[in-house]
């Protein structure tokens, strides 16, 4: 209770004092509360399930399964050019049966991961080397494949590709993203219809 009162006391002292005028930190909390305040009100009525199925049909393509890989990878050189003589060497090695991981030049990088989506290979291995293996095929060493650590040669076991999901199987994550869209145009439209009653002037002379 003394601290409740003790804090009262000093929020309106700082008033009094103007504490709170042209306080970045204390102008975007105020801001952030209207914006919540608002997105509360818009987000609270449950969307129809005519309006959710004809946001799927909008969006289809968004709504699929991750796609899958199992592979195993070797680092042959933490250089991306001038690899490839280097590449084929260590295909060749590993064709006849050499163990990859006494091959490798990092112990960092995982030789083998199982059942990843790509957004979990992205993670660690980077964008260019996720394109590079996404064209890959099965059961094979393949090289070399680039990334930021330097030149790999992989061996794809799974790939499992993304396929689309039913409404019934979208519906969880569907409900969330339109319930979202419809938080954010109120939000924006909210914003506009505030504008409306300021004038609005921008000083470029400076």
């Amino acid at each position: 209770m003394q601290d409740h009162i003790k804090e009262e006391i000093y929020y309106r002292e700082a008033l009094a004092l103007g504490l709170d005028e042209n306080d970045t930190i204390v102008r975007r909390r105020m801001r952030q509360k209207l914006e919540f305040m608002q997105e509360d009100l818009s987000g609270a009525q449950e969307p129809k399930m005519d309006d959710l199925k004809a946001y799927f049909i909008a969006n289809q393509d968004r709504y699929k399964t991750d796609r899958v890989l199992s592979f195993r990878q070797v680092l042959v050189s933490t250089k991306r050019v001038g690899t490839d003589a280097l590449a084929v060497k260590t295909i060749q090695e590993l064709q006849v049966g050499a163990d990859p991981s006494q091959l490798t030049r990092s112990a960092l990088l995982p030789i083998s991961m199982k059942l990843e989506t790509e957004k979990s290979v992205s993670n660690i291995f980077g964008d260019d080397f996720l394109g590079e293996i996404a064209k890959l095929r099965t059961g094979q060493w393949a090289g070399p494949i680039r990334s930021a650590f330097g030149t790999h040669i992989v061996f794809i076991q799974l790939d499992q590709k993304s396929t689309p999901l039913d409404f019934e199987a979208a519906l969880p994550k569907l409900r969330i993203d339109y319930v979202q869209q419809r938080r954010d145009l109120s939000a924006e439209a909210y914003y506009q219809s505030l504008r409306k009653n300021y004038s609005i002037i921008i000083d470029n002379s400076q």
